[in-house]
């Protein structure tokens, strides 16, 4: 029997979620490629790859576990609880770092980079606030909203 003609979707969403398997490989599938797939290309490109790609590591499983135990907590406990557990690993990996972290060494001649420091301000605060006025300013008809935008 020869495939029907409906048979180009599917092959096209496999090869995409095959290509994204790869790409997230002990991580899991990167869903939101912005947050998700970028940060693990950009560290794979750097050199950093086995930040990520641990043989034999399971970090694959943290979003499919973590969403279940946050459920079961609310349903049967209290949404308080969420926050609980979270202060408590806060406090466990605060210590960690506090006890077996090692001080890094202070370069004398390194120096704040002013213009960087302040143009990031600068272009993350114009981007934040376009994106609070911007519906009540009608996105790009507003001067305000355009110009926050060019900044």
């Amino acid at each position: 029997m020869a495939p029907g003609n409906n048979v180009a979707p599917i092959t096209i969403g496999l090869i995409v979620f095959m290509v994204g398997m790869a790409f997230g490989s002990n991580c899991g599938y990167a869903i939101n490629p912005a947050r998700d797939l970028s940060p693990r290309l950009f560290s794979y490109i750097a050199g950093w790859k086995d930040v990520f790609m641990i043989p034999k590591t399971c970090w694959y499983i943290i979003p499919d576990v973590g969403p279940v135990i946050g459920g079961y907590l609310v349903d049967y406990l209290s949404w308080r609880w969420v926050f609980y557990i979270n202060i408590t690993f806060g406090i466990i990996a605060f210590l960690g770092l506090l006890f077996f972290m090692q001080e890094s060494k202070k370069d004398k001649n390194s120096r704040l980079d002013w213009f960087g420091f302040l143009s990031l301000a600068i272009g993350v605060s114009a981007l934040q606030v376009m994106a609070d006025r911007g519906h009540r300013l009608d996105w790009f008809d507003s001067p305000e909203i355009v110009l926050e935008g060019l900044i």
